[in-house]
């Protein structure tokens, strides 16, 4: 795997050993097409790495596999699995992606709260040298920012974490477990404050988050790189507040 910084390691999840089993051994993974993140529809997808889900037990909540992408093609459930084609979703439309040169990470890529995730587009570089799961988000420099300075300071957040239910179903910049309330740091940059439209629906979108128990905070560009220490001291003053954080089990 060589490194570089476009978006071309997809990080699936398998939710049964199966699916993993298929992988290794077969040399291929299956995703509906439905739910497809933009890359694989795309077919920019040139690694695949799995993140075991609960199911796995011990060696779940963690990414341990992952291997190159020989080929994508778009199949029916019923020609992955001719043993199965009385499923509900026989003639659902699949991505099958066939893999190559699959390998076992020297070291997993580990979820220290054991959080479900969906799809992650990261990078080879990010990839190369990720220790947990939120090393591997590549949303905005502005966040890469703070989670460095999280990391720095010892601060267990969590990057781009879902809260709530469809079609009320959000993604927080960083999530922080706190012991009386949870709190969310937004990273806004500049353009927020010159978008009244974006306002309006983060406004909203805070409503909702307040009515789930979370309290949230915005900064923008300048509070992150040129008043840097000043938010940190913010965000530890309203952890603080809020009960600390609360130890994940």
């Amino acid at each position: 795997m060589k490194d570089g910084r476009e978006k071309t390691v997809l990080v699936g999840v398998v939710t049964n050993p199966r699916d993993l089993k298929i992988a290794l051994q077969k040399h291929w993974y299956r995703v509906p097409v439905k739910s497809a993140p933009p890359m694989l529809r795309e077919l920019s997808v040139r690694y695949v790495a799995f993140y075991q889900n609960r199911t796995f037990g011990e060696s779940g909540c963690q990414i341990r596999w992952y291997g190159g992408v020989a080929g994508i093609r778009i199949a029916k459930r019923r020609e992955l699995f001719p043993k199965e084609k009385s499923h509900p979703r026989a003639d659902d439309p699949y991505f099958r992606v066939q893999l190559t040169n699959l390998r076992e990470l020297a070291r997993p890529i580990l979820s220290n709260r054991r959080r479900p995730i969906v799809f992650i587009a990261t990078t080879t570089s990010k990839f190369l040298h990720a220790a947990e799961i939120n090393d591997l988000f590549t949303d905005s420099p502005l966040e890469d920012e703070l989670w460095r300075a999280f990391k720095a300071e010892g601060i267990p957040a969590e990057r781009q974490y879902y809260v709530g239910k469809s079609p009320q179903r959000f993604a927080l910049d960083f999530a922080l477990f706190c012991k009386i309330q949870n709190l969310d740091v937004e990273c806004d940059g500049d353009i927020y404050h010159a978008d009244l439209a974006r306002m309006r629906r983060d406004r909203k979108r805070n409503n909702i988050l307040a009515s789930l128990g979370w309290k949230d905070l915005h900064f923008s560009s300048n509070d992150l790189f040129k008043h840097q220490t000043e938010t940190l001291n913010l965000i530890k003053e309203s952890v603080n507040r809020l009960g600390g954080i609360e130890v994940a089990e």
